[in-house]
C-alpha cells in the first residue's frame, strides 16, 4: 500500500500511527497507519535490528541529521524508509526490493535513482511520539526478556531514555524540529 497516490506526491500526514501487531520468533509485523491508508510491514531479526535501527534514526534527526536510512528486511524482500528533512517536515519515501541482495547494494546516495512506491511528510514530534509509542509497547507485551529472546537483539532501554529526553528538552524549550 503507498503512502501517496504517488511516488511524486507529497502530503503532510496528519494522522499517524505505528504500532506492532505480532511479535515472535524473530518476526514483527508492523502496523503503519498513515490517515487513511494502512500498510503492514512483515520485518525478520535475520540481518538486522530493524526496531533499533529506527530508534536510532530518529535521535540522529533530533540530533540534527539530514537523512538517516532504516532498512525491514522481510526474506526476501526488503523495505526501505529514507527519513529526510524537507523544510519543517520530515519526508518518509518507502522504498520496496524483491531481494536481500539488492538491499546490500543500496547507499543513501543511489536512493535518488530508484523508484519509491510512496512518500509522506510528518513533523519530528509526531514521529518520535510514534516511535516511543511502538518500542515502549514492547515492554509490556513480550517484556524486555521476551524481547530480546524473541528478537534476539537487546532491549534498546538506552536509546528509548535518549529518545524521550530529546523530546522533553524539545517540549520544554518550545525548540520541537518539525
Amino acid at each position: 500500500m503507498n503512502f501517496a497516490q504517488s511516488p511524486d506526491v507529497l502530503r503532510t500526514i496528519h494522522a499517524m500511527e505505528l504500532t506492532q501487531t505480532y511479535f515472535g520468533a524473530g518476526w514483527i509485523r508492523l502496523h503503519i497507519a498513515i490517515e487513511n491508508v494502512d500498510y503492514y510491514i512483515d520485518a525478520s531479526n535475520i540481518l538486522n535490528d530493524a526496531i533499533g535501527d529506527l530508534l536510532y534514526a530518529v535521535i540522529k534527526l533530533h540530533k540534527g541529521s539530514e537523512k538517516e536510512l532504516v532498512t525491514f528486511y522481510e526474506e526476501p524482500g526488503t523495505h526501505l524508509w529514507r527519513l529526510q528533512r524537507e523544510d519543517h517536515r520530515i519526508k518518509i519515501t518507502r522504498y520496496d526490493l524483491k531481494t536481500f541482495r539488492a538491499a546490500g547494494e543500496i547507499t543513501k546516495r543511489n536512493l535518488d535513482n530508484m523508484e519509491p512506491v510512496g512518500s509522506s511528510a510528518t513533523d519530528l514530534k509526531t514521529l518520535t511520539n510514534q516511535v516511543i509509542r511502538l518500542v515502549s509497547s514492547f515492554k509490556s507485551e513480550p517484556g524486555i526478556e521476551g524481547y530480546e529472546q524473541e528478537w534476539g537483539y537487546r532491549f534498546p532501554q538506552n536509546e528509548l531514555t535518549t529518545l524521550m529526553e530529546l523530546r522533553r528538552h524539545s517540549k520544554k524549550t518550545n525548540n520541537i524540529v518539525t
